[in-house]
């Protein structure tokens, strides 16, 4: 069975804005300047889950040699025609000695619901946001990222970092760590209310042409409005409550009980 682009379908494709959420081996995000990132081999050095999780360019996977041109026999990581062609493959959780007839067995292939790891995390992040960031919390964070081979928080940043970026450490943890997971990183920016924002950004691959590695757009994501926060609720089962429709009792917005905006 081949794995080249033209003989393989994928789904759960990566974007360049996952692909920029994995930090360097020294623990750092990609935009510290201490972090030593290098645009021009963006690549190298970066945390072993990257290489784990993403096919990128020159990535051999399955005894094929992935680019982004396509050498050859080898693979093309731009799919002709492809409308979400990033110039990534996933990796995370493929066994490669597997054919792709193989990974079609619902034997074969897992899927992970829930991990320990998310445990430590969601664990964490309730010490820290109680303001509790204590010994517990932190080692609990670097279970996770040791298990990653990178440093500890304290090795990463030399001390503590704050309650906010603490939290910023949590939420690219839990973008990276539970990555293809059941959408989690999607309800992550649901309940945090960031939706509006990452959701209106354009989102992104990567290319390369004489003059190197650019970025390129795949498609612009559109926000609609905040009620998508809200799911709408049945209007039956409204009507079975009438102390939730009263006008005197609208909250939030709601109006007869239904949730703003619908």
């Amino acid at each position: 069975e081949s794995w080249t682009a033209s003989g393989t379908s994928v789904s759960y494709i990566p974007t360049q804005e996952l692909v920029d959420m994995y930090r360097m081996d020294n623990g750092l995000p990609i935009d510290d300047p201490a972090s030593g990132y290098d645009p021009l081999n963006p690549y190298d050095n970066r945390e072993q889950r990257f290489y784990e999780s993403i096919i990128h360019d020159s990535t051999k996977f399955h005894g094929v040699l992935f680019t982004l041109e396509g050498i050859g026999e080898d693979g093309n990581l731009h799919r002709a025609g492809a409308q979400n062609s990033t110039g990534y493959w996933r990796r995370k959780g493929i066994d490669e000695t597997l054919t792709a007839d193989a990974m079609k067995d619902q034997e074969a292939c897992n899927s992970p619901v829930f991990r320990y790891a998310e445990v430590l995390l969601m664990f964490a992040e309730a010490k820290i946001k109680l303001g509790q960031a204590d010994a517990s919390a932190i080692a609990a964070i670097d279970e996770v990222r040791e298990r990653g081979d990178l440093p500890t928080i304290n090795d990463t940043y030399g001390g503590i970092p704050s309650q906010a970026e603490l939290l910023d450490v949590i939420w690219h943890e839990r973008a990276v760590e539970l990555s293809w997971e059941g959408y989690k990183h999607y309800w992550d920016l649901i309940r945090t209310r960031n939706a509006d924002i990452y959701l209106n950004q354009p989102c992104t691959g990567i290319d390369r042409d004489a003059g190197g590695f650019k970025s390129t757009t795949i498609y612009n994501n559109v926000w609609p409005s905040d009620h998508n926060y809200l799911f709408p609720m049945y209007r039956p089962w409204l009507e079975r409550n009438p102390e939730w429709m009263d006008a005197a009792n609208q909250v939030n917005g709601r109006t007869l009980g239904q949730n703003p905006g619908y």
